[in-house]
This record gives structure tokens, C-alpha cells and sequence, in this order.
């Protein structure tokens, strides 16, 4: 596994208030400004 970089504002846009341990997602990953990040998010 790879650590990504996901933005506050990209969870609030797809309706996730906060994020728990081990909670599985689906997510795209897009390259931001210092390498990968979340570009889209939502609960799998």
C-alpha cells in the first residue's frame, strides 16, 4: 500500500464529514502539487 494525500475538501464535496481507522474507500488519484492525492472519494 501507498500513503495518498487526501484534502479535507475533497471528503466534504462527497458528503464524508470525517474518516474512521480502517474505513474502506474508493477513491481516484490525481497528481497534486506534491505528488499523488485523492483526486475523487467515496465510501466503499
Amino acid at each position: 500500500t501507498q500513503d495518498v494525500f487526501v484534502h479535507m475538501e475533497t471528503l466534504r464535496v462527497a458528503g464524508i464529514p470525517e474518516l474512521q481507522p480502517g474505513q474502506a474507500l474508493r477513491i481516484k488519484i490525481g497528481e497534486g502539487s506534491k505528488g499523488p492525492q485523492v483526486a475523487e472519494v467515496e465510501l466503499a
